[in-house]
């Protein structure tokens, strides 16, 4: 029997997006599963489809309904498998707070192990995140870093010393200074701490995530009084690129990005983002920073395999994000 020539079809609906796989038409029966369905290789018309399915002993409702309600149910499964790993990491920090009542090193330092431990949990593998200190070829040596999310897979680190690692800076994908509170000096310190990256160039992520967080007016109060060298009183484009990228706060609850904001005039600064029915709630906060963290470690796997990655902000509720300008550092 001469084989049929076929075609996988894409067939699109609200709410869905069907791939019809095309290598089954000829055994096509009424056992066949109504998700799987062949068509045959021609400009498909509704018609023509139903009369494929009509042979198939499906009909049309049976088919997309059985496909809609099985993809529904395991998205329905997955948001509530992602929403449970935001509610365990604030009821992790929730329990650490007990013993976080003002800066020291100890609370310090269960502050970080709390981040630090869900994000080795739950990010893919291939990446470790570990606290310890940043080197380039020149022998540029960072700071130390709360925590470094680096390339563990393709690269190992030139040194260990108990928890603390050195990594070259080509490992590194992400950068994470953690406070449990902070006052405007120790604001200040942590520009400072940032500003001393400016020594090399580096491609990776940077955040500050605050357990105690101050209200976002005074962060934005904070940033304005920043004592900068010289005669220059505000930030301009190059103190603007080594300042953190994401800043995320827990009461007070803020997610804030670096980028172009429109206020009373254009500028450069921060945006605020927040899921619409939860503005100011530390799960937003806690979410869109693990969505953001995650995303930058998919980014870096992607580039480096050649299959088609599945984002896992996909799989997260679609809920409205929304966002407003929130600091507005200089003007454009």
């Amino acid at each position: 029997m001469k084989p049929v020539q076929t075609i996988s079809l894409l067939v699109i609906f609200p709410g869905a997006l069907l791939v019809l796989h095309s290598d089954r038409l000829a055994t096509a029966g009424s056992h066949t599963d109504a998700r799987h369905i062949d068509i045959p290789a021609s400009d498909c018309p509704l018609s023509e489809f139903q009369d494929v399915l009509s042979r198939a002993g499906v009909s049309f409702h049976d088919w997309y309904s059985r496909r809609f309600q099985r993809d529904h149910r395991m998205f329905s499964v997955l948001s509530k498998y992602f929403d449970h790993l935001t509610q365990q990491l604030h009821s992790k920090i929730q329990q650490a707070k007990v013993y976080i009542t003002k800066h020291n090193p100890t609370t310090g330092a269960l502050a970080e192990a709390v981040l630090r431990e869900f994000l080795q949990e739950h990010l893919p593998r291939g990446v470790s995140v570990e606290e310890g200190f940043i080197i380039s070829p020149d022998g540029w040596l960072s700071k130390q870093c709360d925590i470094i999310i680096y390339d563990s897979h393709r690269f190992a680190p030139f040194y260990r010393a108990g928890q603390l690692v050195v990594v070259p800076t080509e490992a590194v994908l992400a950068v994470i200074e953690v406070k449990t509170s902070i006052n405007k000096k120790g604001f200040n310190d942590v520009i400072r701490y940032f500003q001393s990256f400016e020594a090399f160039s580096w491609k990776f992520r940077t955040y500050l995530f605050m357990f105690n967080a101050p209200t976002l007016g005074r962060i934005n109060a904070w940033f304005h009084s920043y004592p900068h060298p010289g005669h220059h009183k505000e930030f301009d484009h190059d103190t603007y690129q080594v300042l953190p990228d994401e800043i995320i706060g827990l009461d007070s609850s803020y997610q804030l990005r670096k980028e172009y904001v429109i206020h009373d005039r254009d500028g450069a600064g921060y945006m605020s983002y927040f899921y619409l029915d939860q503005q100011g709630t530390a799960i937003s906060a806690l979410e869109l920073f693990f969505l953001s963290v995650n995303g930058v470690v998919e980014a870096h796997l992607q580039a480096h395999t050649s299959k088609k990655l599945t984002p896992r902000e996909q799989y997260h509720p679609h809920r409205a994000l929304t966002s407003i300008s929130a600091i507005d550092l200089f003007p454009m």
